[in-house]
Formats: C-alpha cells, sequence, structure tokens
C-alpha cells in the first residue's frame, strides 16, 4: 500500500508537470488542488501517527513516515523547479506561489507531527503493574 501511495503522488505531480508545460494558464487553479492534496496526504499521516502513539503504552511512540516527507519534498522541489524555469514564458506565478507555499506545508507538518507525537507519547496509555 506505500507503493500506491507513493506512486499516486508521483502520478499527482507528472499531471501537474504536464500541466505547467503544456497548459501554463490553467496551472494556477491546478497547483492549488496540488497543494491541498498534498496538505491533506501528509495531514493525515501526522493524524494517524499521532493517534496510534496515544494508544500505545506511556513513552512508546510511532515514527513519522520518512519516506512519504521525502517523495513530496522530490515532487515539490522539480515542480518548483519547472515553475521558474518556466515562469519568462508563461504566467506561472500562481501555480510557483503555490508549491513555494507547499514547502511550508511539509516543514509545518514535520514539525506538527513531531510536537504532536511528543504530547501523544506523555500522554499515552499507562501499563497496568504486573
Amino acid at each position: 500500500m506505500k507503493f500506491v501511495k507513493a506512486l499516486l503522488l508521483v502520478v499527482a505531480t507528472l499531471i501537474m508537470e504536464c500541466c505547467l508545460i503544456f497548459v501554463p494558464e490553467s496551472s494556477g487553479a491546478v497547483s492549488m488542488t496540488f497543494t491541498a492534496a498534498l496538505g491533506i496526504y501528509l495531514g493525515l499521516d501526522v493524524a494517524g501517527m499521532i493517534a496510534k502513539t496515544t494508544a500505545l503504552p506511556k513513552g512508546e511512540f510511532k515514527s513519522l513516515n520518512t519516506y512519504k516527507y521525502i517523495i513530496s519534498a522530490v515532487c515539490l522541489a522539480i515542480l518548483t523547479v519547472t515553475s521558474i524555469l518556466l515562469r519568462d514564458k508563461s504566467d506561472v506565478t500562481t501555480a510557483m506561489t503555490a508549491f513555494i507555499s507547499s514547502a511550508m506545508i511539509i516543514i509545518t507538518c514535520l514539525i506538527g507531527g513531531l510536537e504532536g507525537n511528543n504530547i501523544a507519547t506523555e500522554s499515552g496509555e499507562k501499563k497496568d503493574a504486573e
């Protein structure tokens, strides 16, 4: 399932890349959808990790799915570079702005995940004395 999710993110990136290159006039609206999808993809990962950590005994935690953040950052870097290269030929300003904002989403999800996990680790279920 991890592979399928990563593959879908790569496919979405390829679609966005094609939009930037071949239909730049619609890239602004499509980039907003891409940014929202990326935020949901990573936000659900953070929420799931925190929920799983809360269910663990106090002091134990569920790790972040680092591969999601790495793949997201690589895909986002490709789109950002493409939009920067195309900015003089086409109006991709909105798309470029969305991609740079997406970098903030990735950073925020990482920070939120680490902080949320820290809080959930402290409030995990107490182990019964055996």
